[in-house]
């Protein structure tokens, strides 16, 4: 089961310091990209728990914690998770 149905427990992974409250998914969950990678988008690789604060702002949000769709495929293989095709966009 994807600790993404579960509540972000901890310290939010971007300031350290806040209470996480919400799930940060590297690759973007994008109505294309979950039609695409379906239930990977949501597996515990891809994502990482945030405060409020941190989340409200993407701007904000530091490289480490912001992937193409490369770094998420990149990781995924790491991972051993079974992949489809590259999308047309990816380089």
């Amino acid at each position: 089961m994807s600790k993404y149905k579960t509540n972000p427990i901890g310290i939010c992974e971007l300031c350290n310091i806040r209470p996480s409250s919400q799930w940060h998914h590297k690759f973007s969950q994008t109505k294309h990209n979950k039609k695409h990678y379906g239930k990977l988008i949501d597996e515990p690789f891809n994502l990482c728990r945030v405060c409020m604060n941190c989340h409200a702002s993407h701007a904000n949000i530091p490289h480490w914690a912001k992937w193409n769709e490369s770094d998420f495929r990149y990781e995924a293989n790491v991972q051993n998770y079974a992949l489809p095709v590259k999308m047309k966009s990816c380089k």
